[in-house]
């Protein structure tokens, strides 16, 4: 949520420390947020500022910030929800804590799964991104 929320870069402000995290204006640059976790599943936030946001609301602001979200979660059922928000792209690493480990510490299968991820990010990236 922080980061799909982080806004535009202000075109005014140049290389500013304002537009160190911000995204690219909406509509020049196709916007992703990928994200490694071991962590367990919590359906509510508790990220300060966000505190009781849901996967609906997750949802709704990927939506409309027009951000591709692709995770790389545990394989456990909690997380399935993430995999039906529209546009998003899921692929469970493994069981618990352990699941990235096992991918990460192989490094021919790490190499392969940041080669497709490459591959979806600029197929993705090279048509409009419209997630509705």
């Amino acid at each position: 949520m922080t980061v799909a929320t982080a806004g535009s870069i202000d075109p005014q402000a140049g290389e500013s420390d304002e537009n160190t995290n911000k995204w690219r204006v909406s509509g020049t640059a196709a916007r992703f947020i990928i994200v490694f976790t071991d962590a367990t599943f919590n359906p509510t936030m508790s990220i300060p500022g966000y505190e009781g946001a849901t996967i609906k609301d997750l949802n709704n602001t990927l939506r409309q910030e027009r951000v591709k979200p692709y995770f790389f979660v545990p394989s456990d059922p909690s997380y399935a929800m993430l995999g039906r928000m529209r546009g998003a792209v899921l692929k469970a690493c493994g069981t618990g804590g352990d699941g990235l480990l096992a991918i990460t510490s192989n490094q021919a299968l790490f190499q392969e799964m940041l080669e497709k991820l490459a591959e979806g990010v600029t197929k993705t990236a090279s048509s409009p991104v419209e997630l509705k």
